[in-house]
């Protein structure tokens, strides 16, 4: 990846993946942004991605009469997560969350709920990202509207994501493999 310049980064919380209200609870997200966008006349909140419940979650939206949310359909997510300051993932439940670590390589500041196991392995809280206590809205709000106000703090959780991906990176984990390659050769001889 090349060099991402934290701050050049805009004004929008960032959300991919797959839209439904089952697993990656994109209703949730917007009862979320129902509780900020009127104190954030200037973030926005970009929806990435797809699927079966896209309509009934837009309708939701216009329902709340939300205000600067924008759904953006299947797009390559790589220029959201280069603009984007904030990545929001507020899934139920995840295998491995790699689109965290997406938008963290990017410095996107991720914000998840800790309600998989996973999340903690790839989220250190209040270091590289906010894990908020599983379907805590009120919570989740309250911590990024604080993440929000404060460019300097955002910035460094930014700068600590991106290093934070490094340790997944394919060297790192191909040597890993490759150990283990060889230490099971070693036992059979």
């Amino acid at each position: 990846l090349e060099n991402i310049n934290i701050k050049n980064k805009k004004k929008e919380l960032l959300y991919v993946g797959r839209v439904d209200t089952y697993h990656k609870r994109v209703d949730l997200l917007l009862d979320i942004w129902n509780r900020l966008y009127e104190k954030f006349p200037d973030w926005k909140l970009k929806i990435v991605g797809g699927g079966n419940e896209l309509n009934e979650v837009m309708n939701y939206s216009k329902k709340l009469n939300l205000e600067r949310v924008s759904f953006e359909g299947f797009q390559n997510p790589e220029p959201y997560y280069k603009r984007a300051s904030i990545f929001c993932m507020t899934s139920s439940s995840e295998s491995f969350g790699m689109v965290l670590l997406e938008a963290m390589q990017y410095g996107a500041v991720p914000f998840a709920f800790n309600s998989y196991l996973s999340v903690t392995d790839i989220i250190d809280d209040k270091k590289n990202g906010i894990l908020i206590s599983s379907f805590d809205c009120i919570d989740y709000a309250k911590q990024l509207e604080f993440i929000m106000n404060n460019i300097k703090i955002r910035q460094v959780l930014a700068e600590n994501a991106i290093a934070k991906t490094e340790i997944f990176s394919v060297k790192k984990i191909g040597d890993m493999w490759i150990q283990i390659f060889e230490t099971m050769n070693l036992n059979k001889n």
